[in-house]
């Protein structure tokens, strides 16, 4: 696992407080996230180095009640260039339901018609965006522009289509729907300059968990 530039590690905790170190090369923590309150499922954490290497990720959890899943590194796909990444979890956002639009982080999201709901779904770990009629994710420096969107969602009908707008307002890339599922999977939508999407679903079973805009930019 040495060398990484991003590492997810899948986890199933309910110590309710465990945090994920990611340790570059000279012994400094390059990225922190830490998981508060007890999950009911899987969750996944994701470390990023940005412009240096992981060389190995510290876990610290308080007790015993902590089991890892699954670790996944991601290197660079060419040596020229270096990947910047930014992701959103809803995992652990904040519950309820709320006006629209509604910041959080490095995005901005819409719904129409309101409000923005943010909850647990029966059967799957965390927090999920719920996906009805449109809703829109836009975003902020400096994650934007984006080249590449992943979406990891639980779309149970197969019915979400994901639209990518530039900053000027035309259509990117348009993917989806998924096939049917009721475990979530992974859309993902490519092309440059991606500064928003629209997630349109005709369902009340789609739900969003986390979203990641990424770029290659010069070393």
């Amino acid at each position: 696992m040495d060398d990484c530039e991003v590492i997810h590690v899948d986890v199933f905790q309910t110590s309710g407080n465990v945090t994920f170190e990611a340790v570059g090369p000279l012994g400094a923590v390059a990225a922190r996230q830490t998981l508060t309150g007890a999950g009911t499922g899987p969750q996944r954490v994701t470390l990023r180095g940005f412009r240096g290497r992981i060389h190995y990720v510290r876990i610290v959890s308080p007790n015993a009640l902590c089991l890892i899943l699954n670790v996944c590194c991601e290197r660079a796909p060419t040596p020229n260039t270096a990947p910047f990444s930014s992701c959103l979890s809803f995992s652990n956002a904040t519950a309820g339901q709320f006006s629209s639009p509604y910041p959080l982080t490095e995005v901005i999201i819409s719904a129409e018609p309101g409000p923005v709901v943010i909850g647990p779904v029966s059967g799957l770990g965390g927090h999920w965006l719920k996906l009805t009629g449109q809703v829109e994710l836009k975003f902020t420096p400096p994650a934007a522009p984006c080249d590449r969107v992943a979406l990891r969602l639980r779309d149970f009908e197969g019915v979400v289509t994901v639209t990518a707008y530039d900053a000027g307002g035309a259509v990117v890339a348009t993917v989806g729907p998924p096939p049917s599922s009721a475990t979530p999977q992974e859309l993902v939508v490519t092309g440059a300059g991606i500064v928003r999407v629209v997630l349109s679903s005709n369902s009340d079973k789609a739900f969003l968990q986390n979203i990641c805009c990424s770029r290659n930019v010069a070393p």
